[in-house]
């Protein structure tokens, strides 16, 4: 067999990569999609140390709610022991890496824990905050502590 006959079956072996493009332009696309919808902080910078941290407090705020059935006011507050015969506080107060307070407030039908940034001032463009949604006092939900008012939404 020569050359030139051989030559027939190897072109019909060979594959394309035009299908493989499309594919490639895809998963490129996605990926930069990602990166730019998506606000991604590196959890070693300050911002991502701070925003780990109130959502470490927001979760302890909620164990609070579900141990003692009330929302914290503070989180000083929580800086006691959680439940009666317990030796230790339930967390332990830490400065933000700028070495500011967190902070927990209680608002209407929210809790948020927060970080005041790199210049510790309340209600400027670097604050960290994390909220989270509570059931309004004002209705009487019973695990909010009222005897009276639905216990479900659909009662």
């Amino acid at each position: 067999m020569t050359t030139e006959q051989r030559l027939p079956r190897l072109e019909r072996r060979t594959w394309s990569v035009t299908p493989l493009k499309g594919t490639a332009a895809i998963v490129v696309a996605l990926v930069v999609w990602a990166a730019f919808s998506l606000k991604y902080v590196p959890s070693d910078s300050p911002k991502g140390v701070a925003l780990r941290r109130c959502y470490e407090y927001r979760d302890k705020a909620l164990e609070w709610h579900t141990v003692r059935g009330e929302y914290p006011d503070s989180l000083e507050a929580m800086d006691a022991p959680l439940a009666p015969g317990d030796e230790e506080n339930f967390v332990r107060l830490d400065k933000d890496p700028w070495g500011n307070p967190y902070v927990l407030r209680r608002e209407d039908n929210e809790i948020c824990v927060c970080s005041w940034g790199p210049d510790g001032k309340e209600g400027t463009q670097d604050d960290i905050e994390v909220r989270h949604a509570v059931a309004d006092r004002s209705q009487g939900h019973q695990h909010e502590g009222h005897e009276r008012g639905p216990q479900h939404p659909w009662d």
